[in-house]
């Protein structure tokens, strides 16, 4: 029997072919690993983020409500312990205040007068 011709694998020609093999083998390596870890880090849509809308106030007072300067909170401790509070802003009136605080709370209306001029005296050391 005749022996077969071979390649020669020691010719510098395919020494060349199988390093170019082995360089892309690892280079695919190297890049299907990129692609795994963008996967695994990046898991949302690459749409922007939507901003929930927020509707505007509704009506005018509201706006007005939120725009008003508070001058001074008020206080006020009952018998019972009881304690209440308020905010004074700097449109609102004194007297139409403490009349409204004393009946609510059960206040007789001298004390009410007096809260009033209280309130009255801290407004216009505020302002």
């Amino acid at each position: 029997m005749a022996a077969k011709a071979k390649l020669d694998m020691k010719h510098g020609f395919m020494k060349s072919i199988v390093r170019n093999q082995v360089a892309r083998d690892e280079y695919d390596k190297e890049v299907k690993a990129k692609i795994g870890d963008k996967k695994q880090t990046t898991s949302k849509s690459k749409r922007p983020e939507i901003q929930p809308y927020v509707p505007p106030p509704k009506s005018k007072s509201d706006q007005q409500t939120n725009q008003k300067e508070q001058l001074f909170r008020v206080e006020f401790e009952d018998k019972d312990g009881q304690m209440y509070s308020f905010i004074f802003y700097e449109d609102d009136s004194p007297s139409a205040v403490a009349r409204q605080f004393g009946m609510d709370r059960g206040l007789p209306s001298p004390l009410i007068s007096a809260l009033a001029d209280r309130l009255l005296d801290e407004m216009n050391n505020c302002t």
